[in-house]
């Protein structure tokens, strides 16, 4: 293919664009698999049902798919920065139109400015001539007024510390609010000490409640038998990972609901599930889930897109050091919330809720669901 045809669009909108790019694939002659295949190669992610939703839209695609795109038909990684480049400035007009309203808050500027030189002018020399006289009487009457009223508060915070050691024997709720106002202003160390010794009482109570709450805790200990697992981390080794509304198992499949024939994790029949599932604990607390491929080797369970997106699936491929293999186990009532590290505010569960085998996990927000929740053996 000749380097023009990988030349970016001039495009106007977000519809050019994208058009754009159905005729650089019709050009290109490549499949939606290929196109997955050969990005693949080159160590981007380009999922055959993540490209045809995007090459079916008006709107602009993530930047990633847009690179791995032109990758894949054939561009450097120059020609597919030109192409994220009109991306980006599509993008930006777009957002332009919410900058328009700025020029609204000048005319409010000069409003108070012509208002200053009317109120500066006459109060001016009058407050200088005739006040200085009358301010030396306010001020000593404003000081007469606060010693007289640090008398008085002195007065009820001594008549407060003297009554305080026979009020704490017979003291009842209305006696503390009004220490504490007092003290508040004058001695802080008091309130805390008075706060303190109100709450002694209460030990004698905790005696007479133990019997209620053995009785509570044994009552439930049958319903609570499927809460074992959150009480105890889980542990390393091969294991079967089970969704909770269901019963099934983790494991390789075909992706439903797209036409795509690519192999990801679902929910399948415990007795057919594969590969074997293994947890690894890592450094830091959080876990790798292998996968024990009999053709393959072993590999590793990735979120799709480097897991930072909502509704992304989860493949196995080759092990490394990278945060979107490493998952985290939340423990709740009947099992485990399982995030992602780098998309640790989503779950993954099982699409749509569905309870039939086959269908495909997914990071989607947490909704509380018996879907989202994994239980470990």
């Amino acid at each position: 293919m000749e380097a023009h045809h990988l030349r970016p669009p001039e495009a106007e909108d977000a519809a050019e664009f994208v058009a754009a790019m159905r005729a650089l694939r019709v050009r290109s002659g490549y499949s939606f698999r290929a196109l997955e295949r050969r990005a693949a190669t080159l160590g981007e992610v380009l999922p055959t049902s993540t490209l045809n939703s995007a090459l079916s839209r008006s709107t602009l695609p993530r930047e990633q798919i847009v690179v791995a795109f032109v990758r894949a038909c054939g561009g450097d990684e120059e020609t597919a920065a030109a192409w994220a480049r009109v991306r980006a400035d599509l993008a930006a007009t777009e957002v332009e139109p919410d900058s328009a309203p700025a020029p609204t808050p000048e005319p409010e500027v000069p409003e108070p400015e012509a208002a200053e030189p009317e109120t500066i002018d006459p109060p001016a020399p009058v407050e200088i001539a005739e006040e200085p006289p009358v301010t030396a009487g306010r001020r000593s009457r404003a000081l007469a007024v606060v010693l007289g009223l640090l008398a008085v508060v002195l007065a009820i915070v001594l008549v407060v510390v003297l009554n305080r050691a026979p009020q704490d024997q017979t003291a009842t709720g209305p006696t503390s609010t009004t220490t504490t106002t007092a003290e508040t202003t004058a001695a802080a160390t008091t309130t805390t000490t008075a706060e303190t010794t109100q709450p002694a009482p209460a030990p004698q109570n905790p005696p007479q409640n133990p019997p209620p709450n053995p009785a509570t805790t044994t009552v439930p200990t049958t319903e609570n038998r499927p809460e074992p697992p959150p009480n105890s981390s889980p542990r390393n080794g091969i294991q079967r990972i089970r969704l909770s509304h269901t019963g099934l198992c983790v494991g390789e499949g075909q992706e439903r609901f797209s036409g795509s024939a690519r192999i990801v994790l679902g929910q399948h029949d415990c007795a057919t599930a594969t590969p074997p599932t293994e947890l690894e604990r890592l450094p830091d607390g959080s876990f790798r889930i292998k996968l024990h491929n009999a053709d393959y080797g072993i590999g590793c369970a990735t979120v799709d897109y480097g897991g930072t997106d909502t509704g992304v699936l989860i493949a196995g491929t080759n092990c490394g050091n990278r945060v979107d293999q490493q998952f985290t186990l939340e423990p709740v009532a009947t099992g485990y919330l399982l995030h992602s590290v780098p998309g640790a505010r989503y779950c993954i569960g099982v699409y749509g809720g569905s309870r039939e085998p086959g269908t495909q996990l997914i990071q989607n927000p947490c909704d509380g669901g018996a879907h989202q929740v994994f239980q470990l053996g």
